[in-house]
């Protein structure tokens, strides 16, 4: 199972990123503070998850479709 949390580089966010994280599931982080998110997926991965992260700007139409066909197409190497 894979489990994307926009917002999830803080507060509720990360929080759901990692009680993902804790039930099994990949976590991909999208959030505007790329610095955040990679903490969130830092988090993940010391504690033997799988993470990525990715600076997502989510008002932006044309970055969120970016960033999913990345994700949909394989681009992403992290786990």
């Amino acid at each position: 199972m894979t489990t994307l949390v926009t917002g999830g580089g803080s507060g509720l966010g990360r929080q759901l990123c990692l009680q993902a994280a804790a039930r099994g599931a990949r976590v991909v982080v999208w959030d505007l503070d790329g610095d955040a998110a990679a903490r969130t997926a830092e988090l993940i991965t010391s504690a033997g998850g799988a993470a990525c992260h990715q600076q997502v700007d989510v008002t932006d139409t044309a970055a969120v479709a970016a960033a999913a066909a990345a994700a949909a197409a394989g681009r992403w190497t992290c786990w």
